[in-house]
């Protein structure tokens, strides 16, 4: 799967990129806000995305 990794800049890093896997939670520390990077790729609607889903429902289910 290529979408196994979501890159986005943090202040902390000094704005450079930083990389996290679908199953991590980033945090906002400057706003307290904190989220699973799934859920700001929630939209997304490609075969890798798709995939990954497909993947987790059948982790739910065993």
């Amino acid at each position: 799967m290529a979408l196994q990794q979501a890159q986005y800049p943090i202040s902390e890093a000094d704005w450079r990129p930083t990389h996290s896997s679908l199953d991590d939670n980033i945090s906002f520390d400057s706003v307290g806000l904190s989220l699973a990077v799934a859920d700001l790729y929630h939209r997304i609607d490609n075969e890798d995305m798709r995939d990954y889903l497909q993947q987790q429902q059948q982790q739910q289910a065993q």
